[in-house]
């Protein structure tokens, strides 16, 4: 069995305003070999077993301005940070991802997700076929919460672009009382990328050690290889 430590290209634009406005920096400076060391910095795709696809991934989704995006093709990442003054705020967004996270929010690659029953990894594979479900696509959705700058005053800054509303849902967010309260769904969710392939994730924790939200960890396996259900 190979595990493997594996390389993260998130960017400086991870340390930026943390969630709950908290202020929470990721790293301090550090070489170009220390900063490609997972043990030192921890963020990414953090290890991966070639053997049987598993892995997990550490990501920061803290700033409201910062897109992050997963290729577990090539298990890297990379970011981009939101100019809600261009006109398209996203035309720089980098090319063959598979997964985009923006707090929350999830967007895939020409892709598409499905939520399953499952509470745990090992309960689908035990399953052994692919659950009953349909694939659901991105849609387009003009409320993607940006700029939080005049938030007290009603005033909030919105990103339109297609999201993926099925694989949202590992995370339910009330806003119907002050501070927000935060229910992750515990499920097993599945994104079928733009090649066909499936990849089964689940939201495994949204905090980090001091419990700031927006800090997730994510196991998955990839290339997830089920049979269909009969």
């Amino acid at each position: 069995m190979k595990r493997i430590l594996l390389p993260t290209l998130l960017t400086a634009g991870l340390l930026l305003t943390a969630c709950d406005g908290i202020l929470d920096s990721i790293y301090d400076e550090a070489d170009d070999e220390e900063a490609l060391n997972l043990s030192t910095n921890g963020y990414g795709f953090t290890a991966y077993d070639s053997d049987t696809g598993r892995g997990t991934a550490y990501i920061n989704t803290t700033d409201y301005y910062t897109w992050t995006y997963l290729d577990f093709h090539s298990l890297t990442t990379d970011t981009l940070i939101i100019d809600l003054s261009l006109d398209d705020p996203l035309a720089d967004e980098p090319t063959g991802w598979d997964l985009a996270l923006h707090r929350w929010d999830v967007r895939t690659l020409g892709g598409a997700g499905m939520e399953t029953a499952y509470t745990s990894l090992d309960d689908l594979l035990a399953n052994g076929k692919l659950p009953d479900g349909d694939f659901v696509e991105d849609v387009w959705y003009d409320s993607v919460s940006v700029d939080m700058t005049d938030m007290m005053s009603g005033n909030i800054g919105y990103l339109a672009c297609y999201v993926n509303r099925e694989l949202g849902k590992w995370m339910d967010v009330s806003t119907a009382t002050m501070p927000p309260t935060y229910t992750p769904s515990n499920k097993v969710y599945i994104a079928r990328f733009s090649d066909g392939t499936l990849c089964a994730h689940i939201l495994s924790n949204y905090m980090n050690a001091s419990g700031t939200k927006c800090y997730l960890t994510i196991d998955f396996i990839y290339p997830l290889n089920l049979g269909s259900e009969e």
